[in-house]
């Protein structure tokens, strides 16, 4: 019997897997439910990847697995319905690899990379792409941890790779600006699986923009695949299946963290995990970029000056001379803890500020409070871990901007930012904020009071009202 050849140009001789792969090509199968065989393969794989990730086996649950003889490595459409390819099950692959491809395809759900794509106009293709750089250093991360020799799938695309050459763990939004832009908003041109049989494509060594792909990507799925899919009758998973996943591995997580709290247990992984499945809905870094740019006080960041706070070890000699000292900054965040936040405002508030401090990482000066009706303990601000919120009662966020201009100069912010659900006066915000020496911004956790509040007329002075909720 003649071998088969996958698209990677691997070959398969094994008896069992030929007679699958030839009776579905040959019958023109193209999407179909798992066989035995492929049903125990997965098992395996789904065993082995909740063991090295236990909080991910909710969102390994709800993968609706099926063999797709037109795909060449894998994919996973909005419904979580994942596309396994022949060469999945039969090419020449460990448990190991597959949990690797297994908790990338769940992730790719519980990170909403479907949403956060047409959010910002990205085509199907590179979707997939910038998913997939996303979550690579992560489940690196994890596979390491179980084993530091562990490289499964050492051909998959990790963005510190040639040809990307980019910084490790940034969010899906960030691979997206450091992609050509030429090529990221133009309209699919539809899968990666070209051709039926599954052994031709683009999967691997893919070109997108610039850059020649040199590594595994994950297929786009097709109409025709979603279609098919349908006529095979694989089941969809709604809207609400997908976010109580994400509710429940966020449970998961921060069970996991209680287990090795206090044990020296490294977080990173949980932290990773955690930023990408509630990514900030505000981009922190072109806002900041903007008003600094823009500041009426002539705030630069980057800008320099000299000083001898820094001598400058360049000059020999006894003669010291000033050196270079850069500006950054200083920021004041305030987080709503009046008695309407709710359980996710809380938390999404709490996810921008981290982004805040991570997009400002570098010599910002940043201060914390909590506020109800008042402005609680200001707290200088390095780690978004450590924050303690306190207050619980009324709801006036004039407070913030009442206690920002009634700081002495040198203590003033150069940017307050407030965030709160909109459940406020934003008649005495507005007074408060007429008389402010900074700049301004509200990010508005709740759909229906940012609405309202970007319907409020302004003063002259532009208060930079921003959304920070899930569309969906």
């Amino acid at each position: 019997m003649t071998p088969h050849t996958f698209f990677d140009g691997t070959q398969t001789d094994d008896v069992e897997a030929l007679n699958i792969i030839n009776n579905d090509l040959n019958q023109g199968v193209k999407q179909r439910p798992l066989n035995t065989t492929e049903q125990e393969i997965y098992a395996r794989a789904v065993f082995h990847a909740s063991t090295l990730a236990p909080y991910l086996v909710d969102a390994l649950a709800l993968l609706r697995p099926y063999c797709d003889a037109t795909a060449h490595v894998l994919y996973t459409d909005r419904f979580s319905r994942c596309g396994l390819s022949h060469w999945f099950f039969y090419g020449n692959h460990t448990d190991t690899e597959r949990a690797f491809l297994l908790m990338h395809e769940c992730m790719h759900i519980l990170n909403s990379h479907y949403a956060r794509g047409e959010h910002i106009g990205a085509n199907d293709t590179t979707t997939q792409l910038c998913g997939d750089l996303e979550i690579n250093t992560t489940l690196q991360l994890i596979f390491h941890k179980a084993d530091p020799d562990s490289q499964p799938l050492k051909d998959a695309i990790f963005p510190e790779n040639k040809p990307y050459e980019f910084p490790t763990r940034l969010s899906f939004e960030e691979y997206f600006a450091l992609l050509p832009h030429e090529d990221q908003k133009k309209e699919s041109t539809g899968s990666q699986s070209s051709n039926d049989n599954g052994t031709g494509g683009e999967s691997f060594g893919n070109k997108h923009g610039d850059f020649e792909q040199s590594g595994y990507v994950c297929d786009t799925p097709t109409p025709e695949q979603e279609e098919g899919a349908d006529t095979a009758g694989i089941e969809k998973a709604t809207e609400a299946q997908q976010a109580s996943t994400k509710d429940k591995t966020l449970a998961n997580i921060a069970d996991e963290r209680k287990k090795i709290e206090g044990n020296g247990s490294d977080n990173t992984i949980l932290d990773a995990i955690e930023r990408h499945l509630r990514p900030a809905r505000v981009s922190w870094k072109k806002i900041f970029a903007r008003l600094i740019k823009h500041s009426s006080q002539n705030i630069t960041r980057g800008r320099t000056f000299v000083s001898y706070r820094r001598i400058n070890k360049r000059h020999e000699g006894d003669i010291f001379f000033p050196g270079e000292v850069t500006y950054s900054p200083s920021i004041l965040i305030g987080v709503d803890t009046s008695g309407s936040m709710t359980e996710k405002d809380l938390s999404t508030a709490l996810n921008e500020v981290e982004e805040i401090v991570r997009v400002n990482a570098r010599g910002s000066h940043i201060r914390f409070f909590s506020i109800d009706s008042e402005v609680k303990k200001v707290e200088q601000l390095r780690s978004p871990k450590n924050l303690r919120l306190s207050g619980g009662g009324g709801t006036d966020m004039s407070a913030a901007f009442r206690y920002a201009n009634s700081l002495k100069r040198s203590k003033r912010p150069d940017i307050l930012i407030v965030v709160t659900d909109g459940y406020t006066d934003w008649n005495s915000i507005m007074e408060e904020y007429t008389h402010a020496p900074y700049q301004g911004i509200i990010a508005v956790t709740n759909k229906n009071a940012y609405e309202k509040a970007s319907q409020h007329p302004h003063n002259r002075k532009t208060l930079h009202i921003v959304p920070c909720f899930d569309e969906t």
